[in-house]
């Protein structure tokens, strides 16, 4: 099975717009069975693999325009064609605001959570460890009204992973692909996103 991949829009020495991916991504998806393919956002593509990545890296509050557009275009065409979607950090905040939902930018949280450092989540009855990027943040009053909690932080009321089956989406906060200070974690991922592009559900 053959993925797309979706990457960060930056600028390098010279002031000029590029794509950048990082490793990471690469080697999780390979390992996990699958070729992955980097889409740039300055290409005119038609979505045509078997499931769809968008990636975290940066924030989305209009830093990276041209990705937000690349990325919008490409989960329609996935969403119409039933194909599994997967959004990671900044790929969930996005798919939630565009089904409808919002996104609080430097949340206070009630319980500090600092990058780098990993935390506890609740799924399914059972707390995982995970690791933690991100300063942004999905209230649970503001995810989409299509999307269902898979994972939560309960010391701040806050999503950290949400699935829909019937549009065939996953999303993630943490970021499966970086280092966990907890194998199980790890390993829970890894599974999750496996079972998931394999079946297009959450079961």
């Amino acid at each position: 099975m053959r993925g797309l991949i979706t990457q960060r829009q930056v600028k390098d020495e010279y002031q000029t717009d590029c794509d950048r991916l990082e490793k990471d991504y690469v080697v999780f998806f390979e390992e996990l069975g699958y070729e992955i393919t980097p889409v740039s956002n300055f290409q005119n593509i038609t979505f045509n693999a078997d499931f769809l990545v968008l990636t975290g890296g940066g924030s989305i509050h209009n830093e990276q325009p041209q990705r937000d557009k690349i990325e919008e275009k490409l989960y329609i065409e996935a969403l119409n064609q039933n194909k599994p979607i997967i959004g990671i950090c900044r790929g969930m905040q996005y798919i939630n605001i565009l089904l409808g939902g919002k996104l609080t930018k430097n949340a206070n949280l009630t319980q500090e959570r600092k990058n780098g450092s990993d935390h506890s989540v609740l799924i399914n009855n059972t707390l995982y460890t995970v690791n933690n990027y991100h300063n942004d943040v999905i209230f649970e009053k503001d995810l989409a009204s299509k999307l269902n909690i898979l994972a939560e932080d309960t010391d701040n009321n806050t999503i950290e992973a949400f699935y829909s089956n019937e549009m065939k989406i996953l999303g993630i906060q943490w970021h499966p692909e970086r280092k966990f200070t907890n194998a199980e974690g790890k390993e829970y991922s890894k599974k999750l996103i496996k079972d998931f592009i394999n079946s297009g559900v959450i079961k």
